[in-house]
């Protein structure tokens, strides 16, 4: 009778966990899935998994006894870079601010610079007959994943200077590769001749500036410096140029107001230099000119008076 009633008192035991156990299933669909899983499981695969799981416990809380410090400094430490990053994040757009407010003011302004640095060189290049032109080539980033626009790479904007010299070509970047020397040199003149356009200075000197070129460039280019120096001061003009140069070509345009100065000087001077005359010896070779019997003097091919001097 007693192994009845203990039997008895057993059996309503395991019923009312049985019971809280259905409860629990109907608020954790989870653990209902699991049930359904086992129902087929005998005592001792259920003991035997039991016994799985609690080894599994013992070998992960065995293996780092400190991993739930581990994680709590490590969610302290990494809310403390997301609060340095948010103000890193609000500096950079207080950076942004002032660079956009900063560019907004002489940004403009240099367009207008280089603008009227390319109106200059296109007009050099209109008057033998080319076209030119100067830009600024502005490098930007690259726009974002969320389409946001990309930063500017100040340091990597670069004037870039485009030239024609023949009528049956497009305007291409002045480059080693695609104009000859000669044309080459003539830009870089023009471009400088352009640059002080936008600067008032009492005088310039141009040293050997036709070296290099062939007479159709060097005619080119000493027809246009001759313009530029010469033009009146609202033109452009009222500087004063030293072209300096061992050579001349013959035929070449002058214009009043110019002056030719002959520097004597090397190992064949004679010793008298002094004595030597040489506006005298100027008048003795126009005359012989004059009567046919020696090469042109380039001096005289002028449309304007021009003085030498020794």
């Amino acid at each position: 009778m007693q192994e009845v009633k203990a039997m008895s008192v057993a059996v309503k035991e395991m019923m009312k966990q049985a019971n809280k156990v259905v409860q629990l299933s109907e608020r954790q669909p989870d653990l209902a899935a699991l049930l359904s899983s086992l129902v087929d499981h005998t005592v001792d695969q259920l003991e035997a998994d039991i016994d799985s799981e609690k080894a599994r416990l013992e070998l992960t809380h065995g293996g780092s006894s400190n991993t739930i410090k581990e994680f709590e400094e490590r969610e302290k430490q990494i809310q403390k870079l997301r609060g340095k990053l948010s103000e890193f994040e609000a500096q950079l757009a207080e950076f942004d601010h002032a660079i956009n407010e900063i560019r907004g003011k002489w940004e403009p302004k240099l367009d207008e610079i280089i603008k009227s640095i390319s109106d200059a060189f296109s007009d050099s290049f209109a008057r033998i007959g080319c076209a030119g032109q100067v830009t600024l080539d502005k490098a930007e980033d690259e726009a974002g994943a969320d389409g946001e626009p990309g930063g500017s790479d100040f340091d990597q904007w670069s004037i870039q200077i485009h030239v024609k010299f023949r009528e049956h070509e497009n305007l291409s970047l002045l480059d080693s590769h695609r104009q000859s020397g000669g044309e080459r040199a003539v830009s870089t003149i023009f471009y400088l001749m352009a640059l002080q356009s936008l600067s008032a200075s009492p005088f310039r000197v141009v040293d050997e500036i036709n070296q290099g070129m062939d007479p159709r460039n060097e005619r080119m280019v000493h027809g246009r410096l001759v313009d530029i120096a010469c033009a009146p001061s609202e033109n452009g003009g009222g500087g004063q140029y030293f072209l300096i140069t061992p050579k001349l070509l013959s035929g070449l345009v002058y214009k009043p107001g110019m002056r030719v100065l002959c520097i004597y000087s090397g190992e064949h001077m004679p010793k008298d230099y002094e004595q030597l005359d040489f506006g005298q010896a100027v008048q003795r070779m126009r005359a012989i000119r004059d009567r046919g019997r020696a090469l042109e003097d380039p001096t005289q091919r002028s449309n304007g008076h021009v003085d030498v001097h020794a």
